[in-house]
């Protein structure tokens, strides 16, 4: 009996562990992909007025594919698929923003 309590609460040590090592991942990746999104619209678009971000998602699960949106200071949007590859390295970065703007497409995170 007590084997089996000592066999289960090292099996649920270790799924929490789990959890907690891909939420971190999760969490770090998703800002790597915001860093290269507000990086991409100051070099492309804005220079050094202020951005925030107005979403961030990540929509195809172990893709290494981010969904980031971001705003200027004028409230002009800027919509992205952020590919990133191991060690969350860019791998390229899709603009979108022509194409949602238009109404072509639609970008269902932060929109």
């Amino acid at each position: 009996m007590k084997k089996s309590r000592i066999l289960l609460i090292v099996i649920l040590g270790s799924i929490l562990l789990i959890a907690i090592i891909y939420m971190i991942k999760e969490y770090q990746s998703k800002n790597a992909a915001v860093a290269f999104g507000l990086e991409y619209v100051r070099e492309h678009y804005q220079g050094q007025e202020p951005i925030k971000i107005k979403g961030k998602c990540h929509p195809f699960w172990e893709s290494g594919m981010h969904k980031v949106a971001i705003e200027d200071s004028n409230g002009d949007p800027y919509y992205f698929y952020i590919m990133l590859g191991r060690n969350n390295t860019l791998t390229r970065i899709e603009d979108f923003t022509q194409t949602i703007r238009s109404g072509e497409t639609q970008f269902r995170c932060g929109q």
